[in-house]
């Protein structure tokens, strides 16, 4: 019986943690991180804000998100530039990364898509956008797969 107890507490920590992708908001502007940050949480993320490039390098490894939002103008370090040294690090190198901007133009999104990132929005960002790029991103974490898979035993064993 304590068996299977423990199987049903260790399979809810692993639906919990796909429920709860994280994400790294590395955004300059404290109100456009602070609504970011509301907006994610609201919608069952874990979040965290960097303000610069280079702390965003430190809460990778710290924190190590799912999912990264990247401003393009950061101090220290562009978000052009920290999106090119995210994709040297091997740990990272799959890690989706969302460029934000307000740089309009078809040459400041091919720069980004070319650094490595998997999409860009232009700022002002719509929410039901960001939302919808982010579960595309975020596929394990989309909790229909996870009901789904919640009913599929992870092996012949019980």
């Amino acid at each position: 019986m304590a068996q299977i107890a423990n199987i049903i507490t260790a399979r809810a920590k692993v639906e919990e943690r796909h429920l709860m992708a994280s994400i790294l908001v590395v955004e300059d502007s404290p109100i456009v991180s602070g609504a970011m940050a509301r907006l994610l949480a609201a919608h069952g993320y874990k979040v965290r804000v960097a303000g610069d490039g280079l702390v965003a390098l430190s809460a990778l490894r710290v924190f190590e998100p799912d999912l990264v939002l990247l401003d393009v103008r950061l101090p220290h370090i562009d978000g052009i530039q920290l999106c090119l040294v995210i994709r040297r690090l091997k740990p990272y190198a799959d890690l989706p990364i969302i460029m934000l901007s307000g740089l309009t133009s078809q040459v400041d999104r091919q720069r980004a898509l070319d650094a490595g990132a998997n999409d860009y929005l232009v700022k002002p960002v719509d929410n039901d956008t960001l939302l919808a790029l982010i579960a595309a991103q975020l596929p394990q974490h989309n909790p229909a797969s996870i009901r789904q898979s919640a009913f599929e035993p992870e092996s012949d064993r019980w």
